[in-house]
């Protein structure tokens, strides 16, 4: 099972879309499945109706240590290697359809993002995929972006 890291108590008027069994089943093959690590931000938790909710993250943290680094943030594990997914609430009404896409579209495009090769300079710095929930079309948005 993916590791939880975190997880963030909401409202009772949201809830997680998925937890941690399911994406731990959905990713099970992925090469980085040992990596991974999970957290679960109530942040998102908003009591308004946005038409776009942020779903999940999943992030690919790489910052290289140079000789400028602080030796305490080395220690702590600031400069490894880091895989993680972040999973946002929903409006509790928006869960089910929420978790469907996910389980059915979203997961197997986060699966093909996590199994794809990738070249040394790609895993250098920050990377983001993003999956969000469009409430009015109940369709997924996805956004990868890159800070290196």
């Amino acid at each position: 099972m993916i590791p939880t890291a975190f997880k963030s108590k909401v409202p009772q008027t949201h809830a997680y879309p998925v937890g941690a069994k399911l994406l731990s089943e959905s990713l099970s093959s992925v090469p980085q499945y040992g990596l991974l690590k999970l957290n679960f931000y109530g942040l998102w938790a908003s009591r308004d109706r946005k038409k776009t909710q942020p779903l999940l993250n999943v992030n690919h943290i790489n910052i290289r240590e140079n000789q400028f680094s602080s030796k305490s943030l080395v220690a702590q594990g600031f400069y490894d290697d880091t895989w993680e997914i972040v999973v946002y609430p929903v409006l509790r009404d928006q869960k089910a359809a929420a978790r469907n896409l996910l389980l059915y579209k979203g997961l197997p495009r986060v699966k093909d993002w996590l199994e794809t090769k990738r070249s040394s300079t790609w895993l250098d710095g920050r990377r983001t995929l993003s999956v969000s929930f469009d409430v009015e079309s109940h369709s997924l948005r996805y956004e990868e972006r890159s800070n290196v």
